[in-house]
């Protein structure tokens, strides 16, 4: 959990490809106090096997949510990878039958099925170190991750990210019904913006480019440009399209 306390419907953020959620801490203060917020993070960093199937870590992400909350309305927020898993959770959960209030994107390719060959050549060249270059990338330049995380989880978050490069869906989900918040990366609008969603949205598609790099979009800085827009969805009146 990210923040306890409240008695409005919880926000659930959904990790990207290292697993973890923690970095969505920056968002706290744009969600208001009397909504708790939970981290969905990959079973992963705690030991588990790496995952088959793409569908096997929504189902384990809808498990973890129900746990908490049983039935919607439901809120939904991912960055890069989590925005794929976000999407396919808030499809699942309204093919449930479940009302879906809100599903903010942040720069993240809608999950769509690929092929066995496009499958394992997005796989093949992506090891650890790429992993790790890319871990360090996304980290400020004083922070030694092994110091501050321990050997043992930044081996887990690297075995993460490896194992989530690959994972598609092997079917497409349905479209979403609803209007979607879409946070794009200067540079990036074709590729995770409102043209790259408009086939799998039943709603309006709700584009906003902030100038940040992928990797910096959960820093206090870019949070600052794109969080105003999630509060206001959270606190507006819901709307699910039929």
């Amino acid at each position: 959990m990210l923040r306890a306390g409240g008695d409005l419907p919880p926000l659930f953020c959904v990790h990207a490809g290292f697993g973890f959620a923690w970095p969505y801490t920056t968002l706290l203060s744009y969600v208001g106090a009397d909504r708790p917020v939970y981290g969905l993070q990959s079973a992963m960093l705690s030991g588990a096997a790496a995952p088959a199937r793409f569908e096997d870590v929504v189902a384990e992400h809808l498990r973890s949510m129900r746990t908490v909350r049983p039935h919607g309305p439901y809120r939904l927020l991912g960055w890069s990878f989590g925005g794929e898993l976000a999407y396919a959770l808030a499809a699942e959960l309204q093919r449930a039958g479940e009302r879906v209030d809100l599903l903010v994107l942040v720069d993240a390719e809608p999950p769509v099925p690929r092929s066995c060959a496009d499958a394992t050549a997005a796989g093949n060249g992506f090891g650890e170190e790429a992993a790790r270059a890319q871990l360090l990338r996304a980290t400020p330049a004083e922070v030694d991750l092994a110091g501050a995380l321990g050997e043992e989880l930044v081996a887990a978050l690297l075995r993460t990210r490896v194992a989530y490069e690959h994972l598609a869906p092997a079917d497409p989900y349905p479209a979403f019904r609803g209007d979607v918040l879409c946070v794009a990366a200067h540079g990036n609008a074709e590729r995770t913006g409102r043209r790259a969603w408009a086939d799998h949205v039943l709603g309006v598609v709700d584009e906003h480019v902030v100038d940040h790099a992928h990797d910096d979009l959960l820093t206090s800085a870019a949070v600052d440009q794109w969080g105003p827009h999630v509060r206001r969805r959270l606190d507006a009146p819901h709307r699910e399209r039929l």
